[in-house]
């Protein structure tokens, strides 16, 4: 994770270290209870990422995801 303070804006980023997400599942991620997983193990209600969202909006925010 990273942290980087501006005059009146803060941006966080981080880094996927898990099984990745797939390049076509990238524009759904913020939807609610989203799950798709190449990985059968992982388990989840995918809610996480639409929490993260909400909140960030509510707070004038932006938040997107992006493949490097």
């Amino acid at each position: 994770m990273q942290l980087e303070v501006e005059k009146k804006s803060v941006l966080i980023s981080c880094k996927d270290t898990g099984g990745g997400i797939a390049k076509e599942d990238l524009p759904f991620i913020f939807e609610r209870h989203f799950t798709k997983s190449h990985h059968p193990s992982v388990r989840g209600h995918g809610l996480s990422q639409s929490i993260c969202r909400e909140f960030i909006k509510r707070h004038n925010g932006e938040i997107w995801a992006e493949m490097k």
